[in-house]
């Protein structure tokens, strides 16, 4: 997704990024596309920028996955869990640079991330299913 970068705001660079979380940067841009929350913004030259924002879900995403050991139906559920709370309050406070939201079709981004994170899951336990009975 290409944004517009806003002048106030300080934004990393994926490469500075992967070497503060010791991540490789192609896991990082993996977390992108696994993780729907994650958005990068782009300079002319095509690099991949993050906000406070995001720079925060990465760190979040690592401590859970490498530190607490969880799994990604975990993880995209405590984001989206997160991110909900976050979205409800800057609903509140109505700031427009800080609220990333998206609406298809009159639905709503916490709606949309519910939806996705219930059939995250379910993908999730086919998949546990499939292993068990390759096991038998």
């Amino acid at each position: 997704m290409q944004r517009e970068f806003s002048s106030n705001q300080s934004y990393v660079l994926l490469s500075d990024l992967a070497n503060e979380l010791k991540i490789p940067a192609y896991r990082l841009r993996s977390w992108e596309v696994l993780y729907p929350f994650i958005q990068s913004f782009r300079d002319s030259a095509g690099r991949r920028f993050y906000d406070k924002k995001t720079v925060g879900i990465f760190k979040e995403i690592s401590r859970l996955l490498y530190q607490e050991g969880r799994k990604n139906t975990e993880i995209f559920s405590l984001i989206s869990a997160m991110l909900d709370g976050e979205d409800d309050a800057l609903k509140a406070t109505s700031s427009q640079e800080e609220n990333i939201s998206f609406n298809m079709d009159g639905v709503s981004s916490s709606s949309f991330l519910r939806k996705l994170r219930e059939i995250f899951e379910d993908l999730n336990k086919l998949g546990e299913t499939i292993a068990y009975q390759k096991n038998i």
